[in-house]
């Protein structure tokens, strides 16, 4: 299986435990990732991911929890006062 096989179509449902190992996973790298342990990982195998579906799903999870703590702590856009 390739990273592509990780995420169904939009036309199939997304439930099962393929994505609740999914959802497990990003949600411990997402609270406290030190969280994140073999457990995730053996799970993420266990419904059926290969080493390259599962750093995909690291990697996302990674990304995204980065760019929304960025804009969260850069907090709402403001354009500067007129003079």
């Amino acid at each position: 299986m390739t990273c592509s096989g990780c995420w169904t179509k939009a036309s199939q449902p997304i439930s099962g435990e393929r994505w609740n190992a999914i959802i497990a996973a990003c949600v411990a790298l997402s609270a406290t990732p030190i969280a994140f342990a073999s457990e995730h990982v053996e799970r993420l195998r266990r419904a059926g991911l290969d080493d390259l579906a599962i750093a995909d799903v690291i990697h996302a999870a990674a990304f995204f929890n980065w760019a929304n703590r960025l804009m969260l702590s850069l907090g709402e856009p403001a354009l500067p006062a007129e003079a």
